[in-house]
């Protein structure tokens, strides 16, 4: 059962408070009021969207074969480089979170992106430093009623889906933001979840498509020798493996509160999972 925020809220200072004086952050004791202030905006979320579908967007080429008009009345969830997208993401499919989980020098223009275009943020990092620095330019443009935060080191998202599912398994720490959307989704109490974009090869993507992502290419820095894991990346034995154990989680979870969990990319990534129904998104 999910716990009072004040809970959370210590959990998320006792975050911020073990990395002070080691990662550089400038005033950690701003950072941590503006942390706990966008983690207080995630917690109030909790099932607010119970009675709407949700379709979660990850970023692989087969996201622009979806029929739009079919979700064009779903909660739409994006992520990573949505401003790269040519044309997909106008006025009447405009997501209404984009969700983010990397460096900052990767999501500062989505989120710029995000801000002049009024989409609402979710967003963590695993570095402290960049997360003070995100928070406080969100801050300077007045969007943190607008940002959804949780401390990334101490899985304060795990925890709330652990707590709400009654559960005392945690998923893993972030590998595919897909994982962390569909986390959202269900927190947000929607009733269906249906995944699209989530290929789970950036090598077979530009084998197929002659890109790594929905409209653009990525390749010249994923394919780059020294980009740590790289075109490798979702491919690797143990990505896969934490990737559908965190998959085979949230079937089960969806399951036994009769979401829908909804696999419309099943073509191109092949997924058999129990409660991960293989419907198709796609325009046929």
């Amino acid at each position: 059962m999910v716990k009072d925020f004040e809970y959370y809220r210590v959990l998320t200072e006792l975050g911020v408070d073990k990395w002070k004086n080691v990662t550089g952050n400038i005033n950690s004791e701003e950072y941590k009021r503006l942390l706990v202030e966008c983690t207080k905006n995630l917690y109030d979320l909790k099932d607010s969207c119970v009675g709407r579908d949700c379709l979660v967007m990850g970023m692989a080429p087969s996201l622009l074969k979806i029929d739009k008009d079919k979700y064009k009345n779903h909660l739409k969830l994006a992520c990573n480089f949505i401003n790269r997208v040519p044309g997909f993401f106008v006025d009447d499919f405009k997501p209404d979170f984009w969700c983010g989980c990397n460096d900052l020098e990767i999501l500062k223009d989505p989120m710029d992106y995000c801000v002049d275009k009024k989409i609402k943020i979710f967003v963590t990092t695993p570095n402290s430093m960049q997360f003070e620095e995100m928070l406080n330019f969100l801050k300077k443009e007045t969007y943190l009623d607008n940002t959804f935060a949780w401390h990334w080191d101490f899985e304060i998202l795990q925890k709330l889906i652990a707590d709400k599912s009654n559960n005392k398994c945690f998923f893993s720490k972030p590998i595919t933001i897909v994982i962390e959307m569909i986390a959202f989704a269900y927190w947000l109490g929607c009733d269906s979840i249906t995944i699209t974009g989530m290929d789970l090869s950036y090598l077979k993507a530009y084998e197929k498509y002659g890109m790594t992502h929905a409209g653009y290419d990525y390749s010249d820095v994923l394919f780059d020798d020294k980009n740590v894991g790289g075109a490798q990346a979702l491919s690797r034995e143990g990505d896969r493996i934490k990737i559908l154990s965190d998959l085979k989680y949230f079937a089960q979870i969806l399951l036994e509160n009769n979401v829908s969990f909804i696999n419309a990319s099943y073509r191109e990534n092949k997924i058999k999972i129990e409660g991960f129904e293989n419907t198709s998104g796609e325009k046929i």
